[in-house]
């Protein structure tokens, strides 16, 4: 019944693609943009820092994170996380970082709505997502400068140059995490690099207006299809 179905992320296309095999001509990937102009670049803020904004649900995997911080506090104890968000896991992971005991680590932000301003605060960016698309926050912390150190789902590694703007880890790994945020820590002298990466790769290929232009040009294809001048 539809002439284009179109997937935000090459993942999310091929996953289309594998779900309906008869339909595979009509499916394109088109990534998502921001409106890069409302994040200023300011790089990242030289202090050991990891900010993370994110729905509080299970696909986040925030328990995850939580366990990562727990083993890197030890090598790290100077290592702070804010995670800005609320949702239904909010009071699993409250309860979770005091068994932990990392009430003094972490804290919880809740719903912003000044996420622009927050970013740049922080060192780097963190995600433990089980799945996504593409993910809008990563492409604002990246607009910002932020380093990035994620997971390897979805379409994070379209986003995300593991060792060039930041670094992609296995997901559901607490081990991997912490220790992608170890040598994030350790290597501050690559954080200038990285923010400058980032927010070039963001400006070149996910700005709103590349998206807006593609899509556009998707329906500009479809009159030209059904004879529509």
């Amino acid at each position: 019944m539809t002439d284009r179905i179109v997937g935000v992320s090459e993942d999310a296309a091929a996953l289309c693609r594998a779900d309906d095999r008869h339909s595979a001509d009509r499916i394109v990937a088109l990534w998502n943009g921001i409106d890069v102009d409302r994040f200023d670049f300011r790089g990242p803020a030289a202090a050991p820092i990891a900010i993370s904004v994110a729905r509080l649900s299970p696909e986040k995997d925030f328990s995850t994170l939580l366990r990562a911080v727990w083993i890197l506090i030890k090598e790290h104890p100077e290592f702070r996380l804010r995670i800005v968000g609320d949702g239904p896991d909010r009071p699993n992971l409250e309860a979770l970082a005091a068994d932990l005991d990392l009430t003094e680590h972490v804290e919880f932000l809740g719903e912003r709505s000044d996420v622009a301003q927050l970013l740049p605060q922080a060192g780097f960016f963190v995600s433990s997502s089980l799945t996504e698309g593409i993910s809008l926050t990563i492409l604002e912390a990246m607009a910002v400068g932020l380093p990035v150190v994620t997971t390897r789902v979805g379409g994070n590694p379209e986003i995300v140059v593991d060792g060039g703007t930041g670094r992609l880890v296995d997901s559901g790994s607490p081990e991997q995490l912490a220790l992608a945020m170890r040598d994030m820590l350790n290597d501050t002298d690559t954080w200038p690099i990285m923010s400058q990466l980032a927010r070039q790769r963001i400006e070149r290929d996910f700005n709103v207006r590349n998206m807006v232009r593609g899509y556009e040009e998707i329906y500009t294809e479809l009159l030209r299809e059904k004879g529509v001048s």
